[in-house]
C-alpha cells in the first residue's frame, strides 16, 4: 500500500475518447482518472472495415471475425462498485472456427502498475461468508504505482449461437523491456466446447474503472476487528480513516482507527481511535474521525483497524500481497467509539486481502491545504499532476 499527495479533482472516468486504427492495429483510447488507457488488439487480424458506433466503433477482422469497443450500455449490471458508472465494454463475434485459439491485447498502463490475479476465495473465505462473483474468480484487479486501484479486468465469457455459455480464462504480463505494458491473452479453458460450438461465438470482456474491491465478506459471529497493513511515504499527522462497506442485514455502527503493525502479521497496540460512524445495508465509502490525530512516520507499518457493531459488515477487497490482512476474534464486545487493544493470541493472520481501507493526513505545504493518503487509496484521490 503506498502513500500519495494529492490536490482534490474530478474528471469523468472511462470516457472513450477514441476508437481507431493505426497502422493496421485497432486501438481503444479511454480516460481513466484523467490519465489516457491505451487498448490495441495484438495479431494481424483486421481486415480494414470500420464502422462507426454511437459510442464507440465496429472493426471487421480478417478471419469474418468482429471486434466492437464501446461504453458499456448497462454498468450497474457489472459486479463492480464502478467510479462514476463507466466501463469500456468489448465484443468479439467469431463467425466461424478461427486457426488461432487464443485472443491477445496490449494494454498501456503507468509503469509501476501490477495486474493481480483474483483466485478462487479459499475454502476459509468462503466459510466465512466473502462472495467472489463468477465474473471476479479469475479476474485481474489494476493496481497503480502508488498502491491505488484504478481499475479491474473482468473475466470474459463466451455464448455460441446455440446460446451455450462458457467461462474463458485470462493471462497476463508485463512486457519485458516495456515497463507499463501488459500483454493480456483470452484463452478457452476447453477445446472440447470450441470442438461442439455452434458458431458465430460472441466474446464479452469488460474493463471496469473503478477503485473498490471487486470481492466483498462479513466477520463470522466471533470476528470483532480486522487489520489492514500500510505503510505512509511520508511522515504526518492522521486526521481520519475510510473504509468502503455495507451491513448485510440492518444498519448499525463502525469504528474506524490505528493500531501499530508488529513482527509479522500481528498488530499489537491501539494508537486512536474514531467516535464511530452509522452504516446501511447500501454500499458506499464511509469515514471516522480520530478522537484526536496521530503523527505517523515514513516507511513504518501501520494497522488500519476495524471494530464491527454488526459482524455482518461486509468490507470490499481484492486479493493481493503477503501478511497485510488480520482478523481478531478477541471475546471483547463492541463498543462504539472504543477500539480494544489487539488481542494478540487470537488472531487469524497472513491474509492477503487488500481492503478498501485508507487513512488521511491534512496539513499544510508552502501555504496551500493539500490531502495525503496511505493504505487501499482510491484513484479518485489523487491529483492528475501526481503522474
Amino acid at each position: 500500500m503506498a502513500f500519495v499527495t494529492s490536490r482534490m479533482w474530478e474528471d469523468r472516468i472511462g470516457r472513450l475518447d477514441d476508437v481507431a486504427e493505426f497502422q493496421g492495429v485497432p486501438v481503444a483510447v479511454a480516460r481513466m482518472w484523467g490519465r489516457p488507457l491505451v487498448k490495441r488488439f495484438v495479431g494481424e487480424w483486421l481486415r480494414g472495415d470500420t464502422k462507426a458506433l454511437p459510442n464507440g466503433r465496429e472493426f471487421r477482422l480478417s478471419d469474418a471475425s468482429v471486434l466492437r469497443w464501446e461504453r458499456h450500455p448497462n454498468p450497474a449490471s457489472l459486479p463492480l462498485a464502478l467510479d462514476g458508472g463507466d466501463a469500456l465494454k468489448e465484443t468479439i463475434v467469431i463467425e466461424k472456427r478461427p486457426s488461432r485459439t487464443e485472443l491477445t491485447f496490449e494494454i498501456d498502463l503507468p509503469p509501476g502498475s501490477t495486474l493481480l490475479y483474483q483466485p478462487p476465495l479459499t475454502p476459509e473465505e468462503a466459510a466465512a461468508g466473502c462472495i467472489r462473483p463468477p465474473e471476479i474468480v479469475g479476474s485481474f484487479a489494476v493496481y497503480g504505482p502508488m498502491g491505488e486501484k484504478t481499475g479491474h479486468l473482468l473475466r470474459p465469457h463466451a455464448t455460441d449461437a446455440g446460446g451455450r455459455f462458457e467461462w474463458l480464462d485470462l493471462d497476463a504480463m508485463e512486457l519485458p523491456n516495456r515497463p507499463g505494458t501488459w500483454q493480456v491473452r483470452i484463452l478457452p479453458r476447453s477445446l472440447a466446447w470450441l470442438n461442439e460450438a455452434v458458431w458465430p461465438v460472441t466474446i464479452d470482456p469488460t474493463f471496469g474503472y473503478t477503485s473498490v474491491g471487486a470481492s466483498y465478506g462479513a466477520g463470522d459471529g466471533s470476528t470483532r476487528q480486522r487489520y489492514q497493513k500500510a505503510a505512509p511515504s511520508d511522515s504526518g499527522n492522521v486526521e481520519s480513516l475510510t473504509i468502503y462497506g455495507k451491513e448485510l442485514y440492518s444498519s448499525n455502527t463502525i469504528t474506524l482507527g490505528l493500531c501499530n503493525w508488529g513482527a509479522g502479521w500481528m498488530p499489537t497496540t491501539l494508537l486512536r481511535d474514531g467516535a464511530g460512524v452509522a452504516t446501511t445495508t447500501s454500499a458506499a465509502w464511509r469515514t471516522d474521525t480520530l478522537d484526536s490525530v496521530y503523527a505517523v512516520t515514513s516507511g513504518t507499518n501501520y494497522a488500519l483497524t476495524l471494530g464491527y457493531g454488526s459482524s455482518y459488515f461486509q468490507v470490499y477487497f481484492d486479493t493481493g500481497g503477503t501478511d497485510v490482512h488480520a482478523q481478531d476474534y478477541g471475546d471483547v464486545a463492541y463498543s462504539q467509539g472504543t477500539l480494544h487493544a489487539p488481542s494478540g493470541p487470537n488472531y487469524y493472520g497472513g491474509g492477503g486481502r487488500i481492503m478498501s481501507f485508507y487513512a488521511t493526513i491534512a496539513e499544510a505545504a508552502t501555504g496551500q491545504p493539500f490531502i495525503k493518503r496511505f493504505g487501499g487509496v482510491p484513484f479518485a484521490a489523487l491529483n492528475q499532476g501526481v503522474w
